[in-house]
């Protein structure tokens, strides 16, 4: 087993860190054939994080490692591996090693579609959009498999039959997925044929500082990063940084200047982002051929009753509340919610969350 794969299991090893062994031993095996007494003498640490080191490598069980590899059906690849992403290999502190659940070749057109945990309908809607056109158009979508606009991205990107990648901020065996209950969306997206990834190796749990970490790599994989929504303190903000520093293209989603999950995404057209109206605006961006064909406003569907015709003139590609169809139809709540209810099983409709209603 290469060592550098052995390297990433211990819990303070950094890029940096690597560097530094690399300096002092010339090469991994060095290290590992040197003596305590020379690893005293030799490692450029700190005493405590040396004695750790020391102590960790000497309780090490390289067979139980690759033992427990081969069972979880992770792969590891190393940075000097020919299947290694070479816009990752790029960046200033790429991991020494990707710990990988399903096919690591298929970063065909990457782009990083990121945003807020508590996402609006409207940003739900977005996202949605978006990553079907990019989809459409071969980009692969790279996500952090989180909570709402990244889970969004990742279902809308295997709604259209295309590619996703998850980076994680935690171990990607089973017990570890975060959060546990993307864990089957985990599943599909390997079993589609995209990837789910991490440099953290398998066992690992999620801290708070494992996230931003895990986000440079999104931005590192990605030719640019798409941020839907975001508050003014939101993680997403973390991965358009990262790629700036890493030199990609940053494009963010105008918002409501009132709604709090705007904050970020304003701030970054003010500092420079591109902002984007439309898909076809990224498309662009990277000289990506655009599919020949005319935007189409969607038809509506026939109403089969009068009140469902009510409803269908109130209901459009912008999301609508409940509470203003029962108001502007002037039927009883519990009419509404039937029909409503009968209209999306019948797929002219669509719940994007919050009782709130498009267009399908």
């Amino acid at each position: 087993m290469k060592k550098e794969v052995l390297l990433s299991y211990f819990p303070k090893m950094t890029v940096s860190r690597y560097r530094r062994i690399m300096v002092a031993f010339s090469t991994l095996d060095h290290l590992w054939d040197s003596s305590t007494k020379e690893m005293r003498a030799r490692l450029p640490f700190e005493e405590q994080i040396k004695e750790e080191f020391i102590a960790w490598k000497n309780e090490l069980q390289e067979e139980t490692i690759e033992s427990a590899l081969k069972e979880s059906q992770i792969d590891c690849v190393t940075i000097d591996d020919p299947s290694y992403p070479a816009l990752l290999r790029q960046i200033y502190d790429p991991p020494l090693c990707l710990f990988v659940r399903g096919m690591l070749d298929t970063f065909s057109r990457p782009i990083a579609v990121v945003g807020s945990r508590q996402h609006s309908p409207y940003g739900k809607k977005i996202a949605e959009d978006f990553v079907s056109v990019l989809v459409q158009h071969h980009c692969t979508i790279v996500s952090g498999l989180a909570r709402g606009i990244d889970g969004i991205a990742h279902e809308a990107a295997l709604h259209e039959h295309g590619k996703t990648t998850a980076v994680l901020g935690s171990g990607i065996d089973p017990e570890h997925i975060y959060p546990s209950q993307h864990c089957a969306l985990a599943d599909r997206i390997i079993d589609s044929g995209g990837v789910v990834l991490s440099e953290y190796p398998p066992g690992t749990e999620p801290t708070r500082y494992s996230f931003p970490k895990r986000n440079r790599i999104i931005s590192g994989l990605s030719l640019g990063v798409v941020v839907i929504e975001a508050g003014k303190n939101s993680g997403a903000l973390v991965t358009a940084q990262s790629a700036l520093e890493q030199n990609r293209e940053v494009f963010a989603i105008p918002q409501n200047i009132t709604s709090p999950t705007s904050a970020g995404t304003n701030t970054l057209i003010q500092m420079g982002a591109h902002a984007v109206i439309a898909p076809q605006n990224i498309l662009e961006a990277f000289s990506f051929d655009i599919m020949a064909r005319e935007p189409q406003a969607k038809e509506k569907p026939a109403p089969e009753s009068p009140l469902e015709g009510i409803l269908l003139q109130y209901i459009s590609d912008a999301p609508i509340h409940i509470d203003e169809l029962i108001r502007q139809s002037g039927a009883e709540s519990k009419t509404v919610m039937s029909l409503l209810a009968l209209m999306e099983m019948q797929q002219k409709i669509r719940d994007v969350g919050g009782m709130m209603y498009t267009l399908y």
